[in-house]
């Protein structure tokens, strides 16, 4: 495909000016059909200007982009509107890769069409590596915890068993009833702790499925049927019927251990609420209990591990369900007045990409 005649009459413009450019460069008309690859496109997609020149644009789209993505990006560039952001692409040999997108239109000059200007930057190694120091330092407390529940759980055992001997063998007053209780209910604590590391430890990526809200809540909820009845707690629940990409069975964890913390400080007789609505493109989930609530200085940290408002309490439950919401793509706060109960409140994307990748923008689904 020969270039337009303004482009033809301005070689200076693509081989000095577009050429030198530091970021990939490619031309194309308002239909997607690409007119010029500078020399930094063709290095990063690995494809020369002659095999692509008169080839569609969407060649660089990955699959599950060309049904609104693409077709977005060439809407905005048709209306003279720009974009910016990072998307993952793929070369010339069908390999993905991470870029930041600038696309503009070209005015166009006297009895000429308008073109599409994109521009790309590599930035596929620094997501890469934004994702290994991301987890980096964390990874290691973990690595960390892992280490001491293992050095502490074989010690444990033979500990509590030797404890049991000396008990049987050696028991001569009351007294030593009340020292073998305060030695086995701290060894159990222990080895609860060890546990509970164990499980935030373990926490794997989530296996997303497509799941109902109302359905995840029920079913959290059913599991703490009898102590919910036992203690005569009143739950109220408003779930819109809403459905979500989530790992059922991590959600169904971080709920039950929302039902757990409130079963333990709501008094007998009190009431728990529980609300899940479309906010925007969230799922809004509140969850709150009429108990005694969290004191003020005690709210920034209560997501942290190890840190409880207990003598007695571990810290950990609380920091797997901020695990458990994070990769999800969520986020979880608490809002408590003592005396008031606590409220904690989720939100959990309903859909996890932009909207430019999921719906046509207005007008394209009418054909204008």
């Amino acid at each position: 495909m020969e270039l337009p005649p303004s482009l033809q009459n301005s070689p200076h413009l693509l081989s000095q000016v577009l050429g030198a450019l530091t970021h990939a460069v490619i031309l194309a008309d308002l239909g997607g059909t690409v007119l010029y690859l500078n020399p930094q496109a063709e290095r990063l997609l690995g494809c020369r200007a002659e095999q692509a020149q008169g080839q569609a644009l969407s060649r660089f789209f990955m699959p599950d982009d060309q049904d609104f993505l693409y077709p977005n990006l060439l809407h905005l560039a048709g209306q003279g509107q720009t974009f910016r952001g990072e998307l993952l692409l793929r070369n010339g040999q069908g390999q993905g890769f991470f870029a930041f997108l600038s696309l503009d239109q070209v005015p166009p000059a006297p009895g000429q069409e308008p073109l599409i200007l994109m521009g790309l930057e590599d930035i596929d190694r620094q997501k890469k590596l934004e994702k290994i120091l991301g987890k980096a330092n964390y990874g290691d407390l973990l690595t960390i915890a892992n280490s001491i529940a293992h050095e502490l759980r074989n010690p444990l055992t033979g500990i509590g068993g030797f404890v049991n001997r000396l008990y049987k063998s050696c028991r001569i007053s009351m007294d030593h009833d009340q020292y073998y209780k305060y030695i086995i209910s701290n060894l159990n604590r222990i080895e609860l702790l060890v546990r509970k590391v164990n499980d935030l430890v373990a926490l794997h990526e989530p296996a997303l499925t497509e799941e109902s809200m109302g359905a995840v809540v029920d079913e959290a909820l059913r599991a703490r049927g009898e102590e919910i009845a036992r203690r005569q707690i009143t739950v109220h629940t408003q779930v819109e019927d809403l459905r979500l990409t989530l790992d059922r069975q991590q959600m169904q964890r971080g709920l039950s251990i929302l039902i757990d913390n409130a079963l333990e400080f709501t008094p007998q007789g009190g009431v728990i609420h529980i609300e899940a609505r479309q906010e925007d493109n969230c799922c809004r989930l509140t969850f709150s209990d009429s108990g005694r609530g969290i004191a003020p200085q005690d709210l920034p940290f209560i997501f942290n591990p190890f840190f409880s408002t207990k003598a007695d309490g571990l810290g950990i439950d609380l920091a797997v369900l901020k695990r458990i919401v994070q990769a999800h793509g969520g986020s979880v706060q608490a809002q408590s007045q003592p005396g008031q109960g606590a409220t904690f409140l989720l939100k959990l994307p309903l859909e996890r990409r932009r909207a430019i990748r999921t719906t046509l923008l207005a007008g394209q689904a009418s054909g204008q």
